[in-house]
């Protein structure tokens, strides 16, 4: 995520729990970045496997594969939103007004 993204999510979500019923201290800030932090990693993770695929190769000659890893961090990431999401007391419908939906099917 450029700053500029990082920049503009930070101020629509401040403005949101500023906004809101939650009792928003400066002290929450911190959470507020790493929720942003989280974001930007699930999306770098999910362009990765988007890019190289599921499996990925590990040796040159592309004959031993493995998993590809950025599915292990994007998971994580979307763990520790929905956690963040939750202290935050940020509903379903926040997080989509942010643009943070989950473009993720459910596999069927």
């Amino acid at each position: 995520m450029r700053k500029t993204n990082y920049n503009i999510l930070k101020k629509k979500l401040l403005k949101m729990l500023r906004g809101s019923d939650y009792d928003f201290q400066e002290l929450d800030l911190e959470m507020v970045d790493r929720f942003i932090e989280a974001k930007e990693i699930a999306d770098m993770s999910m362009q990765d496997v988007r890019e190289r695929g599921v499996v990925t190769p590990i040796n040159t000659e592309q004959t031993v594969l493995q998993k590809n890893h950025s599915i292990s961090a994007y998971f994580d990431a979307v763990k520790q939103i929905m956690e963040l999401s939750k202290k935050l007391g940020l509903s379903a419908r926040d997080r989509a007004d942010l643009g943070l939906e989950l473009k993720v099917g459910d596999g069927f």
